[in-house]
């Protein structure tokens, strides 16, 4: 009998792709996988539809909602695992002061079987804070740098111009389309003040810095496009930013555009060149041997994304920018020194694919789970019908009311299942696996890929 692995979701231009890669790998293992919002998984363990089996979900920590979600998954039989996407390990803070407190505490981590690793730097690191639990952690790489390998090119194309630059922004704080306010009432809620009151002060710092640096950032994205006429500027705003303010702010030129594809990787891929300012971008360009600028123009003491400095070719003003482009976009050379300093923090050299790793580990740890009858689809269905039938009503209430806006609709939106299809049978060639899958749409958000 099959056994079930039940992935949640969060973000889908962040996490799909790498959670089908890693689909692909659990089919092979035998596995039926169900991929869904935490929200989903809430009203359906609170129904007791859901059969037990293995949990990904994609953090420990993260306040008094999750920690009940957890407990119901345990109380029911579930084994809990997790990959952690707000790894830490691009920050030149304290880890454990500033990462681990704030978002992995022991009592919550005591629920879990398995903690997959981004690299060394979190494998050891962690391993050293919670040594009572030092077999938990296990050194697989994250299945996201599986994605940002393999991920399709940007499908976009002007012959027009000699060269494509990728503009990646990154001020999810101070252009956070919510508002600063609720993005630190949001973390409140959810715990991270109170586990770390030093955090607090470091978000606010980060604030004061990001106020400055957007100006900055913003003065070189309009001065780049008349350096450069022959050249291409595709910027991409980061996912939580509020889009009309560069909308309204970017000066309208025939060489720049403001675009928002699927995913970060693929407009990598199809650019010459990338500038991003401490992003995780810097990552993803430098796997797939795309030269990145990191433009660092303001001052600062906050830490968060410090390492980036390390991997990339570094600017403080729009002339080294300009000497930077002139230079990287006549280079084909790789920087191995770069490369190596980036595999010590996230693994992506090794010939096993982290998708490949995890599995095997979810395969082991799916062994203690006692075998159930197979579970009512047909249920399931009936069910989630009903329940966003009420959520759709509510939520226009709510908009009505209190000009209510649903965060799902940015971050799981509706997907449709030929596109999911089509990933998943691209992805079949490039591992090489030829395991014939089958897809279900359960509800919105909640998907069963069989084999």
């Amino acid at each position: 009998m099959k056994r079930n692995l039940y992935i949640i979701m969060e973000i889908a231009t962040r996490e799909l792709d790498a959670n089908l890669i890693l689909i692909l790998f659990s089919l092979k293992k035998e596995f039926n996988v169900f991929i869904g919002d935490s929200s989903t998984y809430r009203f359906l363990l609170n129904k007791k539809i859901l059969k037990p089996g293995i949990v990904l979900t994609k953090s420990v920590t993260h306040g008094e909602q999750k920690s009940k979600l957890h407990d119901t998954f345990k109380a029911q039989g579930f084994i809990l695992t997790t990959i952690d996407h707000e790894h830490g390990v691009l920050d030149d803070l304290d880890y454990k002061k500033y990462f681990i407190k704030s978002r992995i505490a022991e009592k919550e981590l005591s629920k879990f079987d398995a903690f997959f690793c981004w690299g060394k730097y979190d494998y050891e690191k962690l391993r050293e804070a919670f040594p009572d639990y030092k077999n938990k952690f296990f050194l697989t790489g994250s299945n996201r740098v599986d994605a940002w390998k393999n991920i399709n090119s940007f499908n976009f194309i002007n012959n027009k111009y000699k060269k494509k630059i990728g503009i990646f922004t990154n001020f999810a704080l101070s252009n956070n389309k919510y508002g600063e306010k609720k993005y630190f009432k949001l973390k409140d809620k959810a715990g991270f003040y109170l586990r770390c009151p030093e955090l607090l002060n470091k978000d606010k710092l980060f604030l004061k810095y990001q106020k400055k640096n957007i100006i900055k950032f913003l003065e070189l994205i309009n001065y780049l496009p008349l350096v450069y006429p022959n050249y291409f500027f595709y910027l991409k705003p980061h996912p939580v930013e509020n889009f009309i303010f560069w909308e309204e702010n970017i000066i309208n030129r025939e060489n720049i555009k403001i675009v928002n594809p699927e995913n970060s990787s693929s407009l990598i891929k199809f650019c010459d060149l990338v500038i991003q300012t401490r992003c995780t971008t810097s990552i993803e360009s430098l796997i797939n041997s795309t030269k990145n600028i990191n433009f660092i123009p303001v001052k600062n003491n906050h830490g968060f994304g410090k390492f980036v400095d390390k991997i990339s070719y570094n600017a403080k003003n729009k002339l080294e920018v300009v000497n930077l482009i002139n230079n990287l976009t006549k280079s084909k050379k790789n920087n191995f020194k770069k490369l190596n300093i980036l595999n010590s923090r996230v693994l992506f050299k090794k010939n096993k694919s982290s998708s490949e790793r995890m599995t095997s580990i979810l395969n082991k740890l799916s062994k203690k789970i006692k075998q159930h009858k197979s579970q009512s689809l047909a249920y399931i269905k009936f069910n989630l019908f009903l329940y966003e039938i009420y959520n759709q009503l509510k939520s226009k209430v709510y908009n009505l009311i209190f000009n209510y806006q649903n965060i799902n609709e940015y971050k799981f939106p509706i997907m449709k299942k030929f596109i999911l299809s089509n990933k998943m049978s691209r992805y079949s060639k490039i591992y090489k696996i030829k395991k014939k899958f089958k897809i279900t749409r359960l509800g919105n958000r909640f998907w069963l890929f069989e084999s």
